[in-house]
């Protein structure tokens, strides 16, 4: 009893006590002024979930600040309520939600009487509970803390509130999943299974079994809302399942990219050509990706590797002209070296000032690199060794490369240097510049340049910031040369760079740039390597059986060219070579020598060169032969020699003269 009386005691001294008192607190408060602004302790104000549910609906669902605040009662007196109590909560969800509330005071507290109009009666009242549990405190008493969730309710006593949970919140079209019903039981503390809950998924209403469960399916890529609700209990709150664009399959990219090459075959022309010369390497790249032969590419006889073989680039014209056609070369399953000209040795004639090219350029050093390894150039080349640290020294701060020197990054010549880098860093670089070091940003800039629709445009943010099918090609095989699967490259609602390059697909097989625009051959030729799979360099390895080229001669016409000629007694014979399909294209034909009867001789010179016949295809050539005065007629034997795609060689007749 001493010590309580002791606590009560006033203090001795009086006035002094107090000043010293009062020096002492100016002192601690001189010390706090004088501490680091990050010595001071700061206290945020939690921040809470409220929701708020009629019989009508959901009148606002939200998360606040739960500050100390003043509530002014029907009354008209003010109460201060300090804290973060429950009732300065829902005076912050009425200011962001617009609407009313209604606090009375019979004098044991503040009682809540209306919300948006909805008034209490007799039998029914506005509850709350916070995280599910009802408090034993009214809402101006109610200390909230972070995180919590504040649900007001309007009905009979004791509200039950409902829970609605999902197997999966993402699901793909057509995927089966589970919606499950619950309620919470204050006398176990938890949520048990309802039965026969009503079911609000969209715009369908459905209803549990009485397990309380509900499995469904929706087609539709879309975000849903979900919730439930039954007669005598409180809604649940809302909460969404998203469906997401199904991931194209590897059937699905596979007859895609049949049907690009299939319009590539339907714009190619007599001579071989695909558009142009431009177009008909990229088209060559394709064909080579799908394991297509180039040179079986052919209307009216002419293929399209005979075409790309007629266009030499020009010796000062721009070093990417040569680095495409080796890639069309290698693609065809031909050498670069003897592919109309020496190609390598023309794109190495551009090897200066320690880089490939225009100096000026980017670019161009990126598919020299792919060009040259993949023609068969070693890492240690100094042509490449200065190629790769030339485009390394001009990566982005932002982890991209540009198209030229100084320029803002792009897709495009980023997705080509990764391919370009990771060629070489598998062929073991071994510079003065880490590629390893490079290669995770150029793949964080592609992953930050990736749009909402899953495909990617060329400049990010830019004047051409809408997903194009070029850029999203470029990308994929960017992604395919690191590894990855671009069916993990999803978006919010699903889609992926495989989704959108099939969006961009027209019905005849061609490929717009962008979603809505007309077919081009270029975007064509460019989507069918990235749909396979196929980043750059494509190596066409022709599979060679050893069968022999089936060629069948027939004779066309035979005739005394002039008089001349016939007083010379010259003879010429027409004949046909045939491939009759079915077998390997014949490369390097020639006709090498004949064998005659009765005296007559065969006065061309020989070999004749004829080129290559593909398969299904024919070609024509002439012999003169001498004809002996009095001799009616002649029989003639035609030595041939050929190869196969591989290299191998074959002879027709299989008896050679004097064997």
């Amino acid at each position: 009893m001493a010590l309580r009386e002791h606590a009560l005691r006033k203090p001795a001294g009086g006035p002094a006590l107090k000043a010293a008192a009062l020096l002492l607190t100016l002192s601690l408060l001189a010390c706090l002024l004088l501490l680091p602004a990050d010595a001071q302790a700061v206290v945020a104000e939690p921040t809470v979930e409220v929701r708020i549910e009629a019989p009508q609906g959901t009148i606002w669902s939200g998360r606040v600040a739960a500050a100390g605040c003043t509530i002014t009662d029907s009354g008209g007196v003010d109460h201060v309520l300090t804290g973060s109590k429950a009732a300065c909560a829902l005076k912050a969800a009425s200011a962001a939600g617009g609407f009313s509330y209604s606090f009375a005071d019979y004098g044991w507290g503040l009682y809540l009487s209306e919300i948006d109009g909805v008034t209490s009666d007799a039998g029914n009242y506005w509850l709350y509970r916070v995280n599910y549990v009802s408090p034993p405190v009214g809402l101006a008493d109610y200390e909230m803390l972070d995180g919590d969730e504040l649900l007001l309710s309007f009905g009979p006593w004791p509200d039950v509130p409902l829970a609605v949970s999902v197997s999966s919140a993402s699901v793909e079209a057509g995927e089966q999943f589970t919606i499950s019903s619950s309620y919470y039981d204050d006398s176990q503390g938890a949520f048990l299974p309802l039965a026969d809950a009503q079911v609000h998924l969209g715009s369908a209403v459905m209803q549990t079994d009485a397990q309380g469960g509900l499995s469904t399916s929706l087609a539709a890529p879309d975000s849903y809302p979900l919730y439930i609700e039954k007669d005598g209990y409180v809604r649940s709150a809302v909460t969404e399942v998203t469906v997401l664009k199904p991931v194209p399959g590897p059937a699905e990219l596979l007859a895609a990219a049949q049907a690009a090459l299939d319009n590539l075959r339907n714009l190619q022309a007599t001579d071989g050509s695909i558009d142009n010369a431009g177009v008909s390497a990229w088209a060559a790249v394709a064909f080579g990706a799908a394991d297509i032969d180039p040179a079986n590419v052919v209307n009216q006889g002419t293929s399209l590797v005979d075409f790309l073989k007629t266009y030499v680039p020009a010796p000062d014209g721009r070093a990417t002209d040569f680095a495409r056609q080796i890639l069309a070369a290698l693609a065809s399953g031909e050498d670069p070296h003897s592919f109309g000209s020496d190609l390598v040795v023309g794109l190495k004639t551009f090897h200066q000032d320690n880089q490939i090219g225009d100096i000026g350029l980017i670019n161009d050093d990126i598919f020299a690199v792919l060009a040259l390894l993949g023609a068969g150039e070693g890492v240690d080349d100094p042509a490449v060794q200065d190629a790769v640290s030339y485009v390394l020294a001009h990566q982005g701060s932002d982890g991209g490369f540009g198209y030229a020197v100084g320029g803002a990054s792009d897709v495009d010549t980023t997705a080509a240097a990764v391919q370009a880098l990771v060629l070489t860093r598998n062929r073991g670089f071994t510079g003065p510049v880490d590629i390893d070091a490079a290669l995770p940003g150029a793949r964080a800039y592609l992953a930050g340049a990736q749009n909402a629709d899953g495909g990617f445009p060329y400049s990010p943010g830019g004047l051409f910031g809408d997903s194009n099918s070029a850029s999203t090609a470029w990308a994929l095989q960017a992604l395919a040369a690191l590894g990855e699967d671009a069916a993990t490259w999803r978006t919010a609602d699903g889609s992926t760079p495989y989704s959108y390059m099939l969006e961009s697909q027209l019905a005849d097989g061609s490929f717009s740039w962008s979603t809505g625009g007309p077919g081009q051959g270029l975007m064509t030729a460019y989507a069918a390597p990235a749909l396979l799979g196929q980043p750059w360099p494509v190596i066409f390895a022709p599979a060679c059986s050893g069968e022999a080229p089936p060629l069948s001669l027939s004779m066309n016409s035979v005739s005394w060219g002039s008089m001349s000629d016939y007083q010379a007694r010259l003879l010429t014979v027409d004949f046909s070579l045939h491939n009759a399909g079915g077998g390997p294209a014949a490369k390097n034909l020639q006709i090498i020598a004949t064998d005659n009867t009765n005296g007559v001789i065969a006065t061309t010179a020989f070999p004749l060169s004829l080129g290559t016949v593909d398969t299904g295809a024919a070609v024509s050539f002439s012999t003169i032969y001498l004809v002996p005065e009095g001799i009616g007629g002649f029989r003639t034997t035609i030595y041939a020699t050929t190869e196969d795609r591989c290299g191998n060689f074959f002879e027709y007749p299989k008896t050679w003269p004097g064997a």
